[in-house]
């Protein structure tokens, strides 16, 4: 083999020797952009999983209060509808989008006026609203106002009682446990 030829081939495996750890370098940064976005959804879940704590806890039911008042709902029905809808967490948001402690839908978001469904005061304010006018649309009755929460005003009749839908009926069963 002449010596052309062979100053061609060492060239060529530099080439190669080139490209393949200019490959890897591409390799490494794309995996420290995963660790980081892995890293990064890690934190966001955490932040969002966050319970409300006991302090702010005590805080919101204050406000519970004062709006339960307002709207004349019994405050417990309302702890217990944030319990079982959101588990106090202000940053909830079900497969279905609904928002908040509350979890209110985005058209009910909108027909409320509400401009930050993770705002838990205003979230608090707007779902307690939202009950009191579903209580009073079905007659005060307690289980149908909470299927109506629960599964959509539309989908449940006046003066049928639940629906035979076997969420709703846990959901209704789950908040009743807690208030009575």
């Amino acid at each position: 083999m002449d010596n052309s030829r062979v100053n061609e081939i060492f060239e060529r495996i530099q080439e190669i020797q080139n490209k393949w750890n200019d490959l890897k370098q591409k390799i490494s940064r794309i995996n420290n952009r995963k660790n980081n976005k892995d890293k990064f959804k890690t934190i966001l879940n955490q932040e969002v999983n966050k319970k409300i704590d006991e302090t702010d806890k005590k805080c919101l039911e204050k406000k519970i209060d004062e709006v339960s008042k307002k709207y004349n709902v019994d405050p417990n029905l309302i702890k217990a509808i944030i319990e079982v809808e959101s588990n106090w967490n202000r940053y909830a948001v079900s497969h279905r989008g609904a928002k908040g402690l509350m979890q209110l839908m985005d058209i009910t978001i909108r027909e409320l006026g509400v401009k930050d469904p993770f705002d838990p005061e205003e979230n608090i304010e707007a779902g307690t609203r939202f009950f009191s006018s579903l209580l009073k649309m079905y007659d005060n009755s307690l289980e149908e106002a909470l299927s109506a929460y629960n599964y959509g005003p539309s989908k449940v009749k006046k003066g049928e009682g639940v629906p035979n839908v076997y969420q709703v009926q846990q959901y209704v069963s789950n908040i009743l446990r807690k208030v009575l």
